[in-house]
């Protein structure tokens, strides 16, 4: 895949999310992400995004302020909760 900005080879690599609403705070740890040398973006795939709307639609009902999660344990916990 290449970067939409420079038209690089993008990079598939790991990394922490933060997403934050209000007084919440969470931080994905493990994100895949596309990365690109060149210009220094980050991509996320449709899948990524999703499972992260998904994370953050479940934190939203918990009374936390902070919580750090793995992206690919939590990814399986919400595929057998489905």
């Amino acid at each position: 895949m290449k970067c939409s900005k420079c038209r690089n080879i993008l990079n598939e690599e790991k990394s922490n999310y933060i997403w934050r609403e209000g007084s919440k705070t969470v931080i994905i740890e493990n994100t895949p992400v596309l990365f690109c040398d060149n210009c220094i973006k980050q991509f996320y795939t449709e899948d990524v995004v999703k499972n992260i709307n998904d994370i953050a639609e479940n934190i939203k009902e918990l009374p936390v302020k902070l919580s750090v999660i793995d992206y690919n344990e939590l990814k399986s916990y919400i595929s057998n909760k489905e």
